[in-house]
């Protein structure tokens, strides 16, 4: 009974090691400039059909092939800072909203309630 246990206890271990994802999630640029830098994960990047940091207007400019409700900017902390109305596919934020420092986008799309994040570094 014992070693029926100890190879039970093994195949297991072993079963649910193999088919643990051990990859988080990889991380894709989207936005690189010499002042900012806007990553999101593989999987949120497909909300993106073009994002863009306008040098001239200072400001960001997302495209996205579905219509977002609201984005929610969040500080380093994690505590949300503002929630804006967008309710388009076209997304415009402006420099004058962020500070130095890291933020997190996060865009409620509408028809679903998981929000999709983007990481935001100001230099």
């Amino acid at each position: 009974m014992k070693t029926f246990l100890s190879i039970l206890f093994v195949t297991v271990l072993t079963t649910t090691a193999a088919l643990a994802s051990g990859n988080p999630k990889s991380a894709v640029t989207i936005i690189e400039s010499k002042t900012v830098t806007v990553t999101t994960s593989e999987v949120d990047s497909h909300l993106f059909e073009s994002a863009e940091f306008n040098e001239d207007q200072q400001r960001f400019e997302f495209n996205t092939g579905k219509e977002v409700n609201f984005v929610q900017i969040f500080n380093a902390d994690g505590q949300m800072e503002m929630q804006l109305p967008a309710m388009s596919k076209s997304i415009k934020l402006g420099m004058s909203l962020f500070k130095k420092g890291e933020y997190k986008l996060g865009f409620i799309v509408k028809g679903t309630s998981n929000i999709q994040f983007t990481n935001v570094t100001i230099n």
